[in-house]
């Protein structure tokens, strides 16, 4: 007997009575296929590349992928959740951050759009060659124009998709695409700022309602380029071991006492658990600020830390000014993420980012130190 499909494949894209289920998931294997396929090239976690080039080469050759006809579907908020979380998830694991980090940390410090952003890009162009196409005297805009101009609402339309797009982030109606004909360029220009904005405008908000993120200042950072912390780090792989410790101590999922003390029964209280501190006179609690600027048991690894800042700040005599003045201000700052400092962000518009190498070769070298130390004394317990 011949059975009927369920579900066929067309242009690329698998078509299902079922919906985009089935689409999505084939989206979401080739992904994975691609990305294995790339592996030995150097993104793999043993190879220790940067993380900024692996996430080159994800927009050249995962994003595509992944992203291949879903423009031209009508994805659920649902639907474009899954797809959003599956690559957040991905980029996650190519920065090599802690699992569940905040999507504000993941996409600021890779600086890429969130999946769902990317989507609605692809739809605009799309959108924008249907009114170019024979200066708009074709059939789809045709119709087009008469789901824009209807009062009844259809929800599965994907034009009708365009319209609620158009109007949630601040573009000009469908209608005045269809009557100007904007040009690629055009289109690219204007909705990609405002696709930018929007998602910058949602990410800065989460985190902001995030206190671990206090640290990273959204508002100096974007989505257009990787964050200073790898884009410094060049093609050594002590530089980005280095680069990557400073990450995590960002990202607010480093493995200190006073985030592990919510899964840990015998620690509820968050308190350091290095050897001089732990049920002494010296206790207290396990936070960032601490492990960087004043735990006991970490003394003698941050004396020498410091005398090592003396003397790189000695052979690179530019960078001293901009050192002590960040110091005062803020110092956890400092060593986190110094690039979204006042002062640092004044020296980099005047000499340009060879100043922003190094200062991060400097903190780099100091939350990495600090962190080798802290995991030496909890092994050897």
């Amino acid at each position: 007997d011949i059975h009927p499909s369920t579900q066929a494949s067309h242009v690329g894209v698998v078509r299902s009575i079922d919906g985009n289920a089935a689409n999505i998931a084939a989206r979401l294997v080739s992904h994975r296929k691609a990305v294995y396929g790339l592996l030995s090239a150097g993104l793999a976690r043993g190879h220790r590349a940067n993380p900024a080039a692996s996430l080159r080469v994800e927009a050249v050759y995962g994003v595509p992928v992944l992203l291949s006809g879903l423009a031209s579907l009508v994805l659920s908020t649902k639907e474009e959740n899954l797809v959003g979380q599956h690559y957040k998830v991905h980029l996650e694991r190519l920065l090599r951050l802690h699992q569940a980090t905040p999507s504000p940390v993941v996409f600021m410090l890779a600086g890429c759009l969130p999946l769902p952003g990317q989507i609605h890009l692809r739809m605009f162009s799309l959108f924008g060659q249907l009114c170019r196409l024979r200066d708009g005297n074709n059939i789809l805009a045709i119709r087009a124009g008469d789901i824009f101009s209807s009062a009844v609402v259809s929800s599965k339309s994907w034009f009708w998709k365009i319209r609620q797009l158009c109007l949630q982030y601040g573009v000009p109606h469908p209608l005045e695409w269809l009557a100007s004909r904007p040009s690629k360029l055009q289109v690219k220009s204007k909705c990609k700022a405002a696709v930018l904005q929007y998602w910058l405008n949602q990410l800065r908000c989460k985190a902001s309602s995030l206190p671990s993120l206090q640290y990273l200042q959204t508002r100096y950072l974007g989505l257009s380029r990787p964050h200073p912390i790898y884009r410094t780090c060049g093609s050594s792989p002590w530089e980005v071991e280095k680069g990557t410790t400073q990450a995590r101590l960002l990202s607010g999922r480093s493995r200190l006492e006073a985030l592990t003390c919510h899964w840990v029964p015998w620690n509820r209280e968050g308190m350091c658990t290095l050897p001089l501190c732990w049920g002494t006179e010296d206790s207290h609690s396990g936070t960032l600020e601490n492990f960087l600027l004043s735990c006991p048991s970490l003394f003698t690894t941050r004396q020498a830390l410091y005398l090592s800042n003396t003397n790189y700040l000695e052979a690179n005599p530019k960078l001293e000014p901009q050192v002590n003045i960040c110091l005062q201000i803020n110092p956890v700052q400092f060593w986190l993420d110094c690039s979204t400092m006042s002062p640092v962000i004044s020296a980099v518009q005047v000499e340009g980012d060879s100043l922003l190498f190094g200062l991060f070769k400097l903190t780099r070298n100091f939350c990495h130190g600090l962190y080798k130390a802290r995991m030496c004394l909890l092994n050897s317990d």
